[in-house]
């Protein structure tokens, strides 16, 4: 008998972890469950490896990970003097999620096998499937009249009442299946089902969509599809499925055996067409513009702040204004880093980034088959599309994002070491 986390692999530890999601959401434990559960993984594969002849093994895109890691830690120990004490521990809890995303994508290069996708795709079908059946429940409850938002405290807000002192922790410690919002001038339902706000549920599918590609085409995988593309759309979040398309659409190109006069033919097109752009995005602006002008309120407050401050190693934490509804430096992984990490952190975050888009491409040279090739692709897709999502959203906020986004930057390495030892072996 399989008992998770105790007689179990690692890789369906990870599986178990992801199909028990909506449980830890209800509860309210996804404020830590899925940290708990990297730092076990990784002290299980510590132990197995040194049960083993084998010695650990690491990717060296975790290097600009690790130094963003020890700038962050550095620039939170500096600045702890000048913050406030609340806003500090919400910054070190933001610093546990890169210490998360470093474990898991350890643990994942180092016991990866490509049958493991199967279950990890099983899961995030599953989670697909109960996000669309509570989106179509909310989207008909709305329909037949009632515009309410439909929210209830999880048994961990009631067990700790001050939860509610910290927006975010609350918002993760709450069942909110559907609020309402503005949009196109009237107000629609916008789901966050398992998510602690709209845009995370966004990107949730953003990864979760594109894996079940990989799946047969049975009734359950199409409903799951259908549901989670429905959660996606009722996100309300622009950039989310803008993010899916340019994901898909970069893939699509890459996949031309004429790719790169492919790119050059669209960026002569994009360059001509940009009066029609720039009207397409001024029209999506305006269909939420009062958040649109939060977000470049903040944007420009946030840098210039970090630039009069702080620019090398920036301000440790973020900091609530009272003009602000969210803390300053918030609603951008990019600008979340310059701004408590400074330069040096997002020189190394973003080197972190390039060093998976290249290990993704790398990856190609040694592909065998339909299979593999239709796997590199959705990983791109996912990756390309969470690249551009981070633009406009945190990633170390939303935990269950940041853990299957994790999980898919360690699939990406671990493939790439799969494919060449792949390709060694039929030399």
């Amino acid at each position: 008998m399989k008992i998770p986390y105790i007689n179990t692999g690692i890789a369906f530890d990870i599986a178990s972890t992801l199909f028990l999601a909506p449980i830890w959401w209800v509860l309210g434990v996804s404020i830590f469950i899925y940290h708990i559960v990297s730092v076990f993984l990784v002290f299980k594969l510590i132990l197995v490896f040194s049960l083993g002849s084998r010695g650990l093994r690491a990717p060296t895109g975790l290097i600009p990970l690790l130094c963003l890691i020890i700038f962050y830690f550095i620039s939170i120990l500096l600045n702890m003097p000048f913050n406030d004490t609340i806003r500090t521990a919400a910054s070190l809890y933001n610093w546990s999620f890169w210490i998360m995303g470093l474990f898991i994508i350890l643990v994942i290069y180092n016991i990866f096998a490509i049958e493991d996708v199967r279950l990890l795709t099983k899961a995030m079908m599953v989670n697909c499937l109960i996000i669309g059946i509570l989106a179509i429940c909310a989207l008909l409850f709305w329909k037949t009249g009632h515009h309410v938002a439909i929210e209830y405290p999880t048994p961990l807000f009631l067990l700790i009442g001050g939860l509610n002192k910290i927006a975010h922790l609350q918002a993760s410690a709450t069942i909110n299946i559907m609020s309402l919002d503005w949009f196109s001038l009237s107000k629609y339902p916008r789901l966050s089902i398992m998510a602690p706000y709209y845009t995370a549920l966004g990107g949730m599918m953003l990864i979760m969509l594109p894996f079940l590609l990989t799946g047969r085409k049975t009734l359950v995988n199409i409903l799951s599809m259908t549901g989670g593309a429905i959660a996606l759309l009722f996100s309300l979040s622009r950039l989310s499925i803008f993010a899916l398309a340019i994901g898909f659409l970069f893939v699509r190109v890459l996949n031309y055996k004429h790719w790169f006069l492919l790119i050059l033919l669209l960026v002569l097109i994009v360059i001509f067409s940009m009066p029609v752009l720039v009207n397409i995005f001024n029209a999506a602006n305006e269909l939420r513009v009062g958040s649109s002008s939060l977000r470049f309120d903040l944007y420009s407050h946030t840098f210039v702040e970090v630039m009069d401050k702080n620019i090398w190693l920036g301000m440790g934490a973020k900091p609530r204004e009272n003009f602000l509804s969210i803390p300053v430096g918030s609603h951008s992984t990019y600008i979340s880093v310059l701004y408590r990490v400074g330069i040096m952190g997002l020189l190394a975050f973003i080197a972190f980034q390039i060093s998976c888009i290249f290990a993704w491409l790398r990856i190609r040279i040694n592909l065998i088959g339909r299979d593999q090739h239709r796997l590199w692709s959705i990983l791109g897709v996912a990756l390309i599309a969470m690249s551009i999502w981070m633009i406009g959203e945190d990633i170390d906020a939303p935990q269950l994002v940041a853990f299957l986004y994790f999980i898919l930057v360690g699939i990406i390495f671990a493939f790439g070491k799969y494919a060449r030892n792949q390709a060694k072996d039929l030399s």
